[in-house]
């Protein structure tokens, strides 16, 4: 186990990120229905950050 953890670097990872990220937005501009989804996602999270700063504020 300890040497399976030596040939990891920062680089290696970051790259090893990089593509994973590439494929995941690949996927979804790919599949319309799995962008709506995450769409909804986000919207409601803006809608709900957007209530909490509006309450905030009072």
């Amino acid at each position: 186990m300890e040497g399976e953890a030596v040939g990891m670097t920062v680089s290696g990872v970051l790259e090893n990120v990089s593509t994973v990220i590439s494929t995941v937005v690949t996927c979804v501009t790919d599949n319309p229905v799995i962008a709506v989804f995450l769409g909804m996602g986000v919207v409601g999270g803006g809608v709900a950050l957007f209530r909490r700063l509006m309450r905030a504020g009072k």
